[in-house]
């Protein structure tokens, strides 16, 4: 983990103008003493204490972001968020991990939020987190086409529609395994297959919009 001395080795005096607030270390070690907190969140305001310290004030954008993180840990101990905690069950954890792929394979969104959700087995997103990352457009269609039966079985042979990628198109494959792999596309028809070559050759993934069944044998 790096120091946090080396997150200002390579500062340029930018913002001239400090933001001086003698209540910042008390509401920095407020912070750090809270168990609730993320470690890249803790490693980030340690930072801080060490500008703090060392400039005597911080730029606007480290205040700001000091604002934000007092907001967001606050907000995780109103009644609101634990009436959430105890809602967030297994349904909510798969949406979670299934939209969490998603924007892995198609960062760069959420990418501190998801690292959490995926890494994390204990950690719970603020009921504004999951909605942003689960009931946006994308996400939703993400989910109905994980949801969605599966148009192939295992075994079935299919062909590549003339509008798949060219090493897929025409050819004749053998299914070999049928919506087990993560949804990375938000268009439709995007469940993923793994899918055998007839003629030879490795295993390949395709989507099921670029599949159909195969009337050769």
């Amino acid at each position: 983990m790096k120091s946090p001395h080396s997150y200002y080795k390579n500062y340029k005096k930018r913002e001239h103008r400090k933001v001086v607030d003698n209540n910042v270390t008390h509401r920095l070690d407020n912070l750090l003493d809270s168990s609730l907190l993320a470690q890249n969140t803790k490693t980030f305001l340690e930072s801080l204490a060490v500008y703090y310290e060392q400039f005597q004030g911080l730029t606007s954008r480290q205040y700001n972001a000091l604002e934000r993180i007092e907001e967001h840990y606050e907000t995780l101990s109103t009644q609101a968020h634990e009436d959430w905690v105890k809602q967030y069950g297994e349904k909510q954890k798969r949406t979670a991990k299934i939209c969490s792929l998603y924007y892995q394979a198609t960062p760069p969104y959420f990418a501190q939020l998801i690292d959490l959700i995926l890494n994390d087995p204990d950690f719970i997103p603020t009921e504004r987190q999951y909605r942003s990352l689960c009931e946006n457009k994308y996400a939703k269609k993400i989910i109905e086409a994980t949801d969605a039966p599966c148009a192939f079985q295992v075994g079935a042979l299919v062909e590549g529609r003339a509008t798949a990628p060219s090493h897929i198109a025409g050819k004749v494959f053998s299914v070999i395994t049928a919506g087990e792999l993560p949804v990375v596309s938000a268009a439709k028809g995007a469940k993923l297959y793994t899918v055998l070559p007839m003629s030879g050759g490795k295993v390949l993934e395709c989507e099921e919009r670029y599949l159909k069944r195969s009337k050769k044998t």
